[in-house]
């Protein structure tokens, strides 16, 4: 009873990880790294240095607070989409990522370049200044896949969404990997409580029966993962897919159960009396 306790309150709990938790975790963890790969270029501006990002564009950062603003900056821009180098001069700024790419907000600033011209120095103050940044990756809103999205996510799918409309059926198998899934529990439980429990006690020890009890479980954890792939195919490998679960269960609970304890016993009373009808056959 403690082992089969155990076993329900593990379900209860993987139930609410695999519905809710995991899946809102996977999603945000996938979501920072879209962003960390689109800004991996400014994430590694260093203070007191002249950084390069490509060719032509140098940001140089007197400081980074503990807000993430960068401070006291110098940019040197010499892209051809500028007539000139400019240079730009700002108290403080910020690194934003937009859905065409990155950019740095400057305030409190200048901007200098040479009229190309007469040669003369252009001078524009500003208290807000935009400059795009080269190679980074707009962060655009990816589709989530289905381990990423919560159970409630996967039974109401946006219809009018391709890619939903193309992944109903792994949706499906999703939902039902979530529902089923954590029952492996109980399920192990009862594997695990037949070999332990059932049989004769050996004073030598049980290494037998938990080495028994291990290939078991590791077979059942082979089925399991080998009909969900099958289960995304068809409802025969959906009903597959279920009874690789539950038929454990099923079982090793009847084997434990009352029932199961007067069928042994009637099992091992009949072969032992066949056992003795065979001694007597012999000596006769």
């Amino acid at each position: 009873k403690p082992a089969i306790t155990l076993s329900v309150l593990t379900v209860i709990l993987l139930l609410f990880i695999t519905a809710w938790l995991a899946p809102t975790s996977l999603s945000n963890m996938q979501q920072m790294r879209q962003v960390i790969k689109a800004q991996y270029s400014t994430l590694l501006f260093r203070e007191g240095i002249f950084n390069e990002i490509g060719d032509d564009l140098m940001v140089y950062i007197d400081n980074r607070n503990l807000k993430g603003e960068l401070e006291g900056l110098l940019i040197h821009d010499s892209r051809d989409e500028n007539p000139t180098p400019v240079t730009i001069l700002a108290k403080r700024g910020v690194i934003v990522a937009t859905d065409t790419g990155q950019q740095v907000l400057v305030y409190d600033g200048s901007r200098q370049d040479l009229n190309p011209n007469s040669g003369a120095l252009n001078r524009l103050d500003f208290d807000r200044y935009t400059i795009d940044l080269p190679e980074s990756g707009a962060v655009r809103q990816r589709d989530k896949d289905p381990s990423e999205r919560t159970i409630f996510e996967l039974m109401n799918p946006d219809l009018d969404n391709i890619h939903d409309q193309q992944n109903l059926e792994e949706f499906k198998a999703e939902i039902h990997r979530r529902i089923i899934g954590p029952f492996l529990a109980i399920s192990f439980t009862g594997v695990a409580l037949c070999f332990l429990l059932l049989g004769q006690t050996n004073r030598r020890g049980q290494a037998k029966r938990i080495f028994s009890a291990v290939v078991s479980i590791i077979i059942l954890q082979g089925l399991y993962l080998g009909t969900f792939n099958i289960a995304t195919e068809g409802r025969a490998g959906l009903i597959l897919f279920y009874a690789v679960v539950l038929i454990p269960i099923v079982l090793s609970f009847f084997l434990l159960s009352h029932y199961g304890e007067r069928l042994r016993h009637k099992f091992l009373y009949k072969q032992k009396l066949s056992s003795v009808n065979q001694t007597k056959g012999e000596t006769v």
